[in-house]
């Protein structure tokens, strides 16, 4: 359960206590205090209350880790009808547990003086109604979407259990993108025609409203009412209920009314939002079908259409496609004096190294959404470009003066003296020599003390030598190249031996072959010789996140082994189905262990076409028995469609030969 709070439910938050004992609020609504104690839980702070309880997150203190505290409500702890329905949602999530990562897990249920608590799995991560409602989700999120809500839908299916409120404030949307179905206080048998103690009914099935007995197929109806809000986006569905009920908010009878009209259905999504795809839908129209037999009946189905659909995408190249230009920078460019220049913004275009410049004044659209309009440039003043001042004066023209000047009495002229010119001085020989063999001496020194240095510093060419051979063994391990890897390493560890200068190479030869005898044993399944080469190759100084890597494929490809070995008991009893809701699973584990992901997809079809083959066959033999000719002609042709070998061939011949 997260740690944020649900966007439509009230939360409160408490200062921390460190009372040993159990407090109930003072401030009008009821509920544990934070830092409560209750047994080995420490209540931390309160994240939502429901209809009938009020949920927390807190600490096991026994196990160190975080859960999921559920307390009945107080004001409903004397009435027997809501403590059943608790006890009941209990065990219905224990019937659950394990079936599926997309099912909120329960640890216990918790029955005292103080009133009843479940103790669920904690899942960090965020209520998919709060993600709805920022626009977090497009139309191409919807298939990895589905694929999620049916993988937790379809273990509900499986235990024959229906939940009856999947709207988005029961979901949550955990780590990378995984969908997490919580809150069964709404959830029942299959078969259960009391209506539910809360339903939201915008994404109610019409069964439920009516108070007919519902199945899973009610669980399609929400979930497929919650996928075509998300496809369409709430802007277009706004629009629609304006156009529908006159109102772009309809109030929850307006809700109900509509999903029990059995003549008013949803516009399909295309149409409403041009980028949902046909396929898409079509499935979303199936399962938002009014009348139960008319929808899309089993979450295998969906699943297949899912999965076809994610893999025509996979095999699809990406399309180079031109978004537009997009802002890089902002810079301000020098001034030039010949001519005005003001702020440029550079953009550049996808897949091109081209970098142009934006006119001015112009709209543009921001990389995340936003419109940013470009203002004019804005001139720069430089002091070349500056107006000059210019100070006016006034002149005052005035007659020349004609007076008769006084003759100055004529003196003799004395030319200067003749300057003297000091004889430069002459630097002696014994002067020249001194300086030069002085700078003989320091450069001959210098020379000296920087071979000394790189003598000292220099790891020598046999120390580069081994660190090549080094980065080459470390290139075939990485390659997968284990035989090369192995060799090499091992000469580096001959060569290295004994020797002081190489013997941080020697260690990482070590542990490199350690880790190589890990991976190998995780490649042949033995994983306790694996986890003893992880250990020696710790102690021998191996990079943690190299360690780490080898634990993971070891712990994914446990996963797989794991769940193919359930998959083939499950194939061979005939529970096809279970086997379908474990294949996203198994394809997962096996794709980062480095195994084959379709090896179980595979195994499935080919049990699949065996029993269509021994079926047609054993009809057809019948038949012939029969001399039914008729009948064995139809059944011989489909075992050749299934599988057209030798066999199915002297069938049909068998068969023109009786006729």
């Amino acid at each position: 359960m997260t740690d944020r709070p649900h966007p439509e439910l009230p939360q409160e938050g408490h200062a921390e206590t460190d009372a040993p004992v159990i407090r109930f609020q003072a401030e009008g609504r009821p509920g544990l205090v934070t830092g409560t104690g209750l047994g080995k839980y420490r209540i931390l702070e309160r994240i939502r209350s429901t209809h009938n309880a009020i949920v927390y997150k807190a600490r096991d203190a026994m196990l160190d880790r975080l859960v999921t505290l559920k307390q009945l409500s107080p004001g409903l702890i004397d009435d027997p009808v809501a403590c059943g329905d608790f006890k009941r949602e209990a065990q219905l999530l224990a019937r659950l547990s394990g079936r599926s990562r997309n099912v909120t897990h329960v640890y216990e249920l918790i029955g005292d003086e103080h009133g009843f608590f479940i103790a669920e799995e904690y899942i960090e991560g965020d209520w998919l109604e709060m993600l709805i409602s920022k626009r977090a989700f497009t139309a191409a999120d919807v298939p990895q979407m589905l694929r999620h809500g049916c993988l937790a839908l379809g273990a509900l299916q499986l235990e024959r259990i229906v939940h009856r409120d999947a709207w988005p404030g029961n979901w949550l949307v955990g780590a990378n993108g995984r969908l997490i179905l919580t809150n069964f206080s709404t959830a029942t048998r299959e078969g259960d025609a009391v209506s539910p103690p809360l339903v939201h009914a915008k994404y109610a099935a019409p069964e439920i409203l009516l108070g007919e007995p519902c199945d899973c197929r009610a669980d399609i109806y929400s979930f497929g009412m919650l996928l075509y809000e998300i496809s369409v986006g709430r802007a277009s569905l706004k629009s629609w209920c304006e156009s529908e009920f006159g109102t772009p908010k309809p109030h929850e009878s307006a809700w109900r009314a509509w999903h029990v009209d059995l003549d008013r259905n949803l516009p399909p999504a295309s149409a409403l939002n041009a980028d949902v795809g046909d396929a898409l839908s079509e499935l979303l129209q199936s399962m938002t079908r009014k009348d139960a037999d008319d929808r899309v009946g089993t979450y295998q189905e969906i699943l297949r259409t899912v999965n076809k659909q994610l893999a025509i995408r996979r095999e699809q190249p990406k399309a180079l496609a031109d978004e537009g230009p997009k802002v890089l920078e902002i810079r301000r460019v020098d001034s030039d004096p010949t001519r005005q220049t003001s702020l440029a913004w550079l953009v550049r275009e996808d897949q091109s190294t081209t970098t142009t410049a934006i006119e001015a004044d112009k709209e543009m659209r921001h990389p995340m959404g936003r419109r940013v309009r470009l203002r004019p440039p804005v001139p720069v003043i430089t002091p070349e470009s500056r107006p000059r001042t210019v100070v006016s004066q006034h002149v005052t023209l005035t007659p020349p003066d004609t007076t008769p000047r006084k003759r100055l009495p004529k003196t003799p002229i004395v030319p200067p003296a003749p300057a003297t010119t000091e004889e430069p001085q002459r630097y002696r020989p014994g002067v020249l020599f001194a300086a030069f063999v002085g700078i003989l001496v320091v450069g001959t020194a210098t020379f000296v003390a920087v071979q000394s240095y790189n003598r000292i510093t220099d790891p020598g060419a046999e120390y580069r030598a081994t660190a090549a051979l080094v980065d080459a063994a470390e290139r075939s391990r990485k390659d997968g190249d284990f035989e090369a890897a192995r060799r090499q390493f091992r000469q580096i560890m001959l060569v290295s031996e004994g020797e002081s200068g190489l013997q941080d190479l020697y260690q990482t030869a070590k542990w490199s072959l350690l880790l190589i005898d890990a991976r190998e044993a995780v490649d042949s399944d033995k994983f306790a010789d694996a986890e003893s080469a992880l250990w020696s190759a710790q102690t021998a100084g191996a990079p943690p996140n190299q360690i780490l890597d080898i634990r993971d494929i070891m712990s994914n490809r446990q996963d797989a082994i794991r769940i193919g070995r359930a998959s083939e008991t499950q194939i061979a009893n005939g529970q096809f189905d279970r086997v379908e809701l474990s294949l996203p699973d198994y394809r997962e584990s096996a794709e980062k262990a480095g195994m084959d992901p379709d090896a179980l997809d595979r195994k499935l079809n080919q049990t699949r076409e065996d029993q269509l083959y021994n079926a047609a066959v054993e009809a057809t033999k019948n038949a012939i028995a029969q001399k039914d000719w008729e009948t064995a002609l139809i059944k011989a042709r489909d075992a050749q469609r299934v599988r057209d070998i030798p066999e199915a061939r002297r069938l049909m011949d068998k068969i023109i030969e009786g006729k």
